[in-house]
């Protein structure tokens, strides 16, 4: 029979793996609780000297613990898992689940702060004098946002939690069919991501844009048997793409040794297909180096192609006096930073060739145009297949983006800027 998991297509849905994870840890569902109402029953989880023992696991705790009651909450004031448990003391646990999307910076009080802040400040305030604790669960491991000396975010990946639950609970996971089900679920995943990493070129479907793609439902239903189809299946099946693509961009990164690009990196989505951003600097609209401005100086890789752009840090909901940081009058087009992008491609990009100028698409037509312009290389469709390309690629783009901070164009203190710039060239 078909993995209950799998035949639902969870594998890609963030609240069902947050509510299968607190419905394993909470005390309603034990074993000897349920026993205690029936004689036996199909839906009962570990006993609760099991459960303690995977909660402290999760958030890197060493220590054993037996805690006297679990008590599990998802969706708590947008946190995906907070927990209470009891000991000697009350103690209150948060679980961030990142799946799909990476972390992002949202509204609270009236400023936009990392996800992570937003929580930690939350529980500060909802339990003050309480022991917190928090984790960052994803699906490569990735790192928290917001620490501070006195808060920590212990990473925690989709891999280490089958490995917990799986080789740690082994014997007493027979009797869970449940937690069992979940548990090869999560295995499959893993499998077909690895799988996906170690060969990516029999996966070149899952890289194409989604807009040129045939449809899924030919591709599912239609054509399940077609060789560039019948791999990567399980992957168009349950929507991970995306993911996929974004796991990729960070182990092509650590395979070119790109050391300070990856603690720099951001990786996030554009129209279903991964990138990443890489912010050299902020500057303000005058161009002037402050690195405090709203502008950000970048390195951007999608789909293939290598962007060095400077863009709105407000890009996905711009306002039209953001497009005039950059272009400034709409009509006369004299910005500051669209003078100095327009001066490099007229003085041949400083010599680099491929290298070609992407503005604000229907600035003549488009009542609010992006607040965004870049120079762009394509470094070909088949990237994923060749890491060298990829390597050579980014040091070609840091190259570039050291002929726009050329001082004729960029004026002040930019030792900073060439500090970056040094350390990513010397990768």
């Amino acid at each position: 029979m078909k993995n209950f998991f799998n035949a639902i297509g969870v594998a890609s849905m963030e609240k069902i793996h947050s509510a299968m994870i607190a419905w394993i840890l909470d005390d309603k569902n034990d074993k000897n609780i349920v026993k205690e109402q029936s004689e036996e029953s199909l839906f009962a989880t570990f006993p609760r000297e099991v459960r303690s023992e995977i909660l402290c696991k999760m958030f890197g705790i060493e220590d054993k613990r037996h805690f006297n009651s679990i008590q599990t909450h998802v969706e708590w004031n947008d946190i995906d898992i907070m927990i209470e448990t009891y000991e000697n003391e009350r103690e209150i646990w948060v679980i961030e689940n990142k799946l799909k999307t990476p972390e992002h910076k949202s509204n609270s009080d009236k400023e936009r702060i990392w996800q992570t802040e937003k929580y930690v400040k939350l529980i500060q305030r909802e339990f003050e004098g309480l022991n917190h604790h928090y984790m960052l669960l994803s699906l490569g491991g990735d790192e928290a946002k917001y620490k501070t000396e006195e808060v920590s975010w212990n990473s925690f990946s989709y891999s280490d939690l089958y490995k917990l639950l799986n080789e740690k609970y082994k014997e007493e996971i027979v009797e869970y069919r449940q937690i069992k089900e979940y548990i090869y679920s999560i295995e499959r995943m893993i499998i077909e991501l690895e799988n996906f990493k170690d060969d990516p070129s029999s996966y070149s479907i899952v890289f194409e844009p989604k807009k040129k793609k045939e449809k899924k439902t030919k591709l599912l239903f239609e054509e399940p048997l077609k060789e560039n189809v019948k791999k990567a299946y399980y992957i168009l099946e349950n929507g991970l793409e995306t993911i996929f693509q974004k796991e990729f961009l960070k182990k092509i990164v650590d395979d070119a040794q790109l050391k300070t690009l990856k603690e720099g990196m951001v990786i996030d989505e554009d129209n279903g297909t991964a990138e990443f951003d890489y912010t050299i600097a902020r500057f303000d609209k005058e161009a002037n180096v402050a690195d405090n401005g709203n502008l950000l100086f970048q390195i951007q890789f999608q789909n293939g192609a290598f962007k060095v752009v400077i863009i709105h840090q407000n890009y996905r909901n711009n306002k039209p006096e953001h497009f005039e940081d950059i272009y400034g009058n709409k009509d006369k087009l004299d910005g500051t930073w669209y003078k100095i992008f327009n001066d490099v491609l007229k003085n041949n990009c400083g010599g680099k060739e491929g290298w070609d100028l992407h503005k604000a698409q229907n600035i003549e037509k488009n009542d609010n145009p992006k607040p965004r312009i870049s120079f762009t290389k394509n470094i070909g469709s088949d990237w994923y297949t060749n890491k060298d390309k990829f390597k050579e690629g980014f040091k070609e783009a840091v190259e570039f983006a050291e002929s726009i901070l050329d001082p004729k164009y960029i004026q002040g203190d930019n030792n900073h800027i060439k500090s970056v710039l040094s350390k990513l060239s010397n990768e």
